[in-house]
């Protein structure tokens, strides 16, 4: 149940969120369409305010005709009347004297001067007609733009009504999904209730454990403690033991002094015997065979010495098995301690695992308490989460105080090996005296089989057995002796490998304790900076809960006002003949600013000040926003430069692509592009941005020049925006792609001179600059663009009517895409697309024309030779830069500020913020803007 509820909770978290983004999007539209409604309306003013402009101008002009006809009847007048009068005034004239003829004079010239005046005020007046013809074409094309503005509005309004519309809808299903998040949250809070106090219960077992385990610490400490002072009672034993077996050793050696001297005597006996023997051989000699009575008596004192030095050996023997007796006992007593100690040791890795046992388990707990509390609607259980940190809290000392018991469990350990260290010392030395006692005895057995062996020699008859008897005596404690040394030899290579074992154990233990206290403060930093980060998200959530239940709408007003280069009004032209002819207008006002000619609105005229000043002010009226252009750069032999569909379908990872956003250009490199379409995106870049600085005519700055290498930066929000999107994913483009779109768009490509009559005669041959004659006008048709290219020598009648005849051409194809333009372009103002259809436009045909350019603009030609460094802008983009000089702001202008920490080598990224590039993109954004300002990278 609580699984199925949990899952329920998930799945309305989920709508929630669904929700917030779908209500953010539509706010964003709302807020982006708001603002093309007020630009709508401001244009709106701003055409009424021209047409109100325009009408009163028609009414000066009118008043001002009305005025000029009242002069010229009224002159019409006087002229009919003196016309009428003529006849009569001759008559009297002619009857009067003739000195008269002087007054007849003057009137004709009155009348000559009449005639000039009404003359002067007819031409007045068709000049005042024609001012008017133009200030009511004016009005009318205002009058037109006012209901184009109107009609725009109307749609925006309801654009703006279906937003709001969906934002009710959205946000009334908001609010059904926070009730039923509120109704489950009642039914987590009720089993959070039971759990807490099923909790409780357990802390209260856990501490009743606690305490238990604490009595059993106490209790092995005080076992612990009984131990040490047996091992201290025996060490005090073993060393008087070790000062007995001093004493012995010197009353042995004492007793081994006399012995020696003994044998001394029984040696100079043995030679005194010899030489008693010689003399007896050299009696014998001069007598008899009769031997001496009194030899084999002294033979056999001889013997019975020897024999008393056999039991004296024998005596010794058996004091020395006993020795390796009581030495064996004690090898078994240390076997025995040393597997009591280990003991303790497996006790003590229990004792840690289970301590790893719990340190994990306290850092899932933490990493749950964390996943908790990433959801924005777990904000209301604050108080679980008051109660987390606080659990938190407490593990931490309770962490501490396990590790005080481990410090106190290594120090315990370490006095035993102290311990374990003197106890080997003593032993060895033990082990020292031992072996130089058995070669002390190993020595003496050599000396007493000499005697034997020289006894052998000299005697003979019934002292044969008694020799036969001792030699077996000394072969059989010779054997004995030998045994016990390989005995004595295998105990201490044991009790050695055992001492090496304990000594291995008790480093590893103290690496391991050591590892461990490493680890624990590692985990207790860990725990602590969780709890720091968990107690930041608690404050955040409080205020995102607070910001909820004020209802005050924060994710509408949080979202970002779009630029108003934003829009895409006008980007996919059609056959619209109004927006073509603002495209003609435009291209019209640059051809008169660039020529240097002027319009008839900008000359002198007899309107007044207001008119000519409203004239002088119409240039800088606020230009229209900049259309959004998409640039493709295809091809194998020639890379051709095409305006292909704004949609980010269009992007494959083969090509280059330039997103021309007016303020900024995106140069956009697919993953598998050559470098011949690098560098050609680049050049094409610069010369786009070039351009739009040149026709701006000081009023904008020169369009800031971005490159996006795909796969290693991720492009900003209003480059996926003006292309409707991020795709879920960018497609490769076929092999042989290249050479197929070449043969296509160069078939595609018609150019034709537009001869009089509006004859099309179409050119076949190579597409060159020379081609395109002054005194004609061209029609380049490449299916998608269409350009009509006027001549410097062709007259304006002339240009209309080949105007017409694009027109008719670019409409007569059906196949065209809704996106296809047709703009007109005047010889000398040729747009970048338009240059790249040709052959070498700036190589074969143009080099006067850009030697020219060069001595006319010098700073021109500079920018042309830092466009053409392709090589050093590629290495300037693949630069890295350390970390201090990311700090300092030691960086070119083109460097993006919002990603300083990808301009870092793997190195130093991995060196500065302690993870790889990798892992860094993986952690959330708030974690990532928190390391940046750590690091000052922000």
């Amino acid at each position: 149940m609580k699984d199925l509820i949990e899952k329920q909770k998930n799945r309305l978290k989920q709508k929630v969120d669904e929700l917030e983004t779908r209500l953010k999007t539509e706010s964003d539209a709302r807020d982006e369409m708001e603002s093309e409604a007020r630009k709508a309306k401001l244009d709106l003013r701003r055409m009424e305010r021209e047409l109100k402009a325009a009408v009163e101008d028609r009414d000066m002009l009118e008043k001002e005709v009305k005025e000029k006809r009242d002069e010229i009847r009224s002159l019409k007048r006087k002229i009919d009347e003196l016309e009428f009068n003529q006849p009569s005034i001759n008559s009297r004239t002619s009857s009067q004297r003739p000195g008269t003829t002087e007054d007849s004079a003057e009137v004709k010239a009155e009348l000559e001067k009449l005639k000039k005046q009404l003359a002067a005020e007819t031409k007045a007046k068709e000049e005042l007609q024609e001012q008017l013809n133009a200030a009511s074409s004016r009005r009318g094309a205002s009058e037109r733009d006012v209901g184009r503005g109107t009609r725009e509005l109307d749609k925006l309004q309801r654009d703006l009504d279906d937003a709001n519309k969906r934002h009710k809808e959205t946000e009334k299903e908001k609010q059904e999904a926070l009730d039923k998040v509120r109704e489950l949250e009642a039914k987590v809070r009720e089993e959070k209730r039971l759990k807490l106090s099923i909790e409780d219960e357990l802390d209260t077992l856990k501490r009743a454990a606690q305490r238990a385990e604490r009595e059993e610490s106490r209790a092995s400490s005080r076992r612990g403690a009984r131990e040490d002072r047996e091992t201290q009672e025996k060490l005090e034993r073993l060393e008087k033991e070790s000062k007995e077996w001093e004493r012995k050793y010197q009353e042995e050696r004492k007793a081994k002094d006399e012995e020696r001297r003994k044998r001394t005597d029984v040696e100079d006996e043995v030679r005194r015997l010899e030489r008693e023997r010689d003399r007896e051989k050299r009696r014998e000699s001069y007598s008899s065979s009769r031997r001496r009575p009194g030899g084999d008596d002294e033979s056999e004192k001889k013997l019975a010495e020897l024999t008393q030095e056999v039991e004296k050996l024998k005596a010794e023997k058996e004091t020395l098995t006993k020795e390796a007796a009581q030495t064996k006992a004690e090898l078994e007593e240390e076997s025995r301690k040393r597997k009591e100690e280990e003991e303790k040791s497996a006790e003590l890795e229990e004792d840690i695992t289970d301590m790893e046992k719990k340190i994990k388990s306290l850092m899932e707990k933490v990493a749950q308490a964390s996943q908790a509390s990433a959801a924005p609607a777990a904000a209301a259980n604050n108080p679980e989460l008051e109660k987390t940190v606080e659990k938190l809290k407490k593990q931490n000392e309770q962490l501490k105080n396990e590790l005080t018991i481990l410090e106190g469990d290594l120090e315990e350990v370490e006095k035993k090996s102290a311990k374990a260290d003197k106890e080997k010392k003593a032993m060895q030395k033990g082990i020292d005296e031992m072996e130089e006692e058995n070669e002390r005895l190993r020595r003496e057995k050599m000396k007493l089989k000499k005697e034997v062996e020289t006894l052998l020699l000299d005697d003979s008859g019934g002292s044969d057995t008694k020799v036969s008897v001792l030699m077996a005596e000394v072969d059989e404690l010779k054997e004995k002796l030998e045994l016990e040394a390989e005995e004595r030899t295998e105990a201490e290579a044991l009790h050695k490998q055992e001492m090496q074992l304990i000594e291995d154990e008790k480093l590893e233990l103290e690496s391991e304790l050591a590892t461990l206290k490493k680890k624990v403060q590692e985990d207790r930093a860990k725990l602590q900076e969780e709890i720091e980060q968990l107690e930041e998200q608690r404050d955040k959530l409080l205020k995102e809960v607070k910001a909820l239940k004020s209802g005050s709408g924060a994710a509408v007003s949080a979202s970002p006002t779009q630029s108003p280069h934003g829009s895409q009004r006008g980007a996919s032209s059609g056959c619209d003949e109004d927006e073509k002819e603002d495209d003609f207008a435009k291209e019209k006002t640059v051809e008169r600013e660039g020529s240097g000619r002027e319009s008839a609105v900008g000359k002198s005229s007899p309107l007044g000040r207001g008119a000519s000043s409203r004239a002088s002010k119409e240039p800088k009226k606020p230009e229209k926003p900049q259309k959004k252009v998409l640039i493709q750069l295809k091809g194998k032999n020639r890379i051709h430069v095409r305006q292909v569909e704004l949609s980010s379908k269009t992007l494959n990872k083969a090509d280059v692509f330039i997103l021309d956003l007016g303020d900024r250009i995106y140069d956009w490199n697919g993953a598998a592009a050559d470098r011949k379409k690098r560098e050609k995106g680049v050049e094409v870049a610069n010369r786009l941005s070039e351009e739009k600085r040149k026709r701006a005519v000081g009023k904008i700055k020169k369009p800031e020049i971005i490159i996006l290498e795909d796969g290693h930066m991720e492009p900003p929000k209003d480059f996926w925006d003006a292309l409707g999107g991020r795709p879920d994913s960018i497609p490769t483009a076929p092999p042989g792609d290249d050479e197929k779109m070449e043969k296509q768009w160069e078939a595609a490509d018609k150019l034709y001179r537009v001869n009089p009559g509006n004859e099309l005669f179409p050119i076949d041959s190579k597409f060159t600059k020379a081609k395109l004659d002054t005194k004609f006008n061209f029609i380049f048709d490449c299916h998608e663009e269409m350009y009509y290219w006027c001549g410097k020598a062709t007259d304006k009648n002339r240009r209309e009517e080949n105007m017409k005849k694009a027109k008719e051409l670019f409409a007569k194809k059906t196949d065209r895409p809704k996106w296809s333009t047709l703009k007109k372009i005047n010889e000398g103002m040729e747009p970048v697309l338009f240059q790249e259809k040709f052959h070498q436009w700036f190589t074969t045909d143009s080099r006067s024309s850009k030697r020219a350019s060069s001595r006319a603009s010098p700073a021109a030609g500079n920018e042309m030779r830092e466009e053409g460094s392709v090589d050093q802008i590629l290495k300037e983009y693949e630069k890295t830069y350390t970390h201090q000089q990311l700090k300092d702001g030691d960086y070119p202008a083109s460097l993006d500020t919002t990603k300083k920490e990808a301009y870092l080598s793997e190195a130093e990224f991995q060196s500065v913020l302690g993870m790889s590039k990798a892992e860094f993109k993986r952690q959330p954004k708030w974690k990532q803007d928190h390391l940046k300002k750590e690091k000052e990278l922000f």
